[in-house]
């Protein structure tokens, strides 16, 4: 385990087995000074490995192109707050790219991501959908520039809201133990929403909690949240919280990542977005 510890993060662990078996050499000065090497080396591989499994979620490194609640223009913010999104100091904004597996459309939704509590991360997906389903593309520039305002609620031809939440407790930026998920729409205009289903997924090497060992097994975990005709502005919730003994890499794995599913049928037509 320890020789994968130092290929995963990239130390030379012919680094560590040298000086094992430096005693051999009859020169005891260079032996020593090989020795006092791998100490140190030994010390900072144990300091990397606890900042990396104890560390609070690092969440910015996957995603660059997202900017703070500081360079987020004034009607973006208003929309979250409309939105009921949680925002902190910690909030990051970005807009990802959704398809409709049946009919291969794309989309837009946008995302923040905050940091509740210590570990606990909560994504927030907002999507707006016209009365044929098909959500709307947003673009990069709509988070930053005001001008662009007619991208959210104001929008004068009407959209509808979908707003996901999806809470998970989070170690080293990829150790993920999913929560909860749960969903809310409005309608900005008039249509009828006659189904509405969430699918959240989580798929990666299970390591156990909180010594971070790999099982050497892929594990899969969902939350499910279906609703027939369901009431708009009412959030509908899931719990359904992964083993608190384990926790999922998600970043290892045949298959790894997550996945949220956004399926709708409105005025009829259904659609079958994933993110």
């Amino acid at each position: 385990m320890f020789i994968n510890f130092c290929r995963r993060f990239g130390f030379p662990f012919s680094a560590v087995y040298f000086p094992l078996g430096y005693g051999l050499v009859s020169n005891y000065s260079r032996w020593r000074q090989k020795m006092v090497s791998f100490v140190i080396t030994l010390a900072l591989i144990l300091s990397v490995n606890a900042t990396m499994t104890f560390a609070a979620p690092n969440e910015s490194k996957p995603y660059d192109s997202y900017i703070t609640v500081e360079e987020a223009s004034d009607t973006l913010v208003s929309y979250l707050q409309e939105e009921k999104v949680a925002i902190n100091p910690t909030t990051r904004i970005g807009i990802e790219a959704i398809t409709d597996t049946k009919s291969g459309i794309t989309g837009s939704a946008i995302v923040a991501i905050t940091m509740i509590d210590d570990y606990i991360v909560q994504k927030d997906y907002l999507l707006l959908v016209d009365n044929e389903g098909i959500a709307k593309t947003i673009h990069q520039r709509a988070l930053t520039s005001s001008s662009e305002g007619w991208t959210f609620s104001s929008d004068p031809n009407g959209y509808i809201s979908i707003h996901v939440t999806t809470v998970d407790n989070i170690y080293s930026g990829y150790y993920y133990q999913p929560q909860r998920a749960s969903f809310y729409y409005s309608k900005l205009k008039t249509c009828t929403v006659s189904w509405m289903q969430i699918i959240y997924t989580c798929r990666g090497v299970v390591y156990s909690y909180p010594g971070f060992v790999s099982t050497g097994t892929v594990g899969y975990h969902a939350i499910y949240i279906t609703r027939s005709n369901p009431s708009p502005d009412l959030t509908n919730t899931t719990y359904n919280a992964y083993s608190s003994s384990k926790c999922i890499d998600i970043s290892t794995g045949l298959g790894a990542g997550r996945t949220v599913s956004f399926n709708y049928t409105v005025n009829g037509t259904t659609r079958y977005y994933i993110m």
